[in-house]
C-alpha cells in the first residue's frame, strides 16, 4: 500500500465535523478515510448490526439445507437473494460522476434551506 504523506485541509463549521465524524464512527472508518473513500467515489456502507450476520447465516444454511428439494428456478431466486443482500449492505460500491454531482447539489440545496 501506498504511504500517504500529502494533505488536504479544509474549514467546517463544528456541526459539519461532528456529522462527518458520526459518519465516519457509522461506518467504522477514521475521519480521514471516510473523506478518502467519499472523495473517491466510494459509498462506505455502515456496520452492519450482529443480528444481521446472524440472520444472514441462517438464509445461507437453510438455503444449504433444502438443497436437493426445491426447484431449480427457486433456487436460483434464493441465491439472488443472498447475493443482494451481501451486495447491498455488505459491498463497498463506488459512484459514477454523475451520482457524486447529483449528491451533491442534495447537499447544497438541504444546506441552503432550499
Amino acid at each position: 500500500m501506498e504511504e500517504k504523506t500529502t494533505r488536504i485541509e479544509l474549514r467546517l463549521t463544528p456541526k459539519e465535523k461532528d456529522k462527518i465524524k458520526n459518519l465516519a464512527a457509522c461506518c467504522n472508518l477514521s475521519t480521514s478515510e471516510y473523506l478518502r473513500q467519499r472523495a473517491l467515489g466510494f459509498v462506505p456502507n455502515t456496520v452492519q448490526p450482529d443480528v444481521f450476520y446472524f440472520f444472514y447465516n441462517q438464509l445461507c444454511t437453510l438455503c444449504n439445507s433444502i438443497e436437493n428439494s426445491v426447484t431449480a428456478d427457486t433456487e436460483q431466486q434464493i441465491v439472488n437473494l443472498a447475493k443482494d443482500i451481501h451486495t447491498q449492505l455488505l459491498t463497498t460500491q463506488k459512484q459514477n460522476k454523475k451520482e457524486i454531482v447529483q449528491e451533491v447539489m442534495q447537499w447544497q440545496q438541504q444546506a441552503s434551506g432550499q
